[in-house]
């Protein structure tokens, strides 16, 4: 089962994403974290897909390595989106 968790594993191919200075990486992932958190409006959880779409595309990462590691924060989105259809 932990052969599974392709979470946080450093994934070796030159990229965009991979050449950027680690500074400016956490501080994109604390932004998008705080706004995806934080959002209370769909076109909010839209834009936050859309930037996760985009930064994924432009990491040359295959998508199927990315699916793999993201299966609990897919359930967390979908439980925070299934939140806001109710309680709006």
């Amino acid at each position: 089962m932990l052969r599974d968790i392709t979470l946080g594993q450093y994934y070796p191919i030159d990229s965009v994403i991979h050449r950027l200075d680690p500074r400016t990486k956490l501080f994109w992932n604390h932004d998008f974290y705080c706004f995806s958190v934080h959002s209370k409006f769909m076109a909010g959880y839209a834009l936050a897909t859309l930037f996760l779409v985009v930064a994924i595309s432009l990491s040359k990462v295959p998508v199927k390595f990315m699916i793999k590691g993201l299966k609990a924060v897919l359930i967390l989105f979908d439980y925070q989106c299934q939140l806001l259809i109710y309680f709006n």
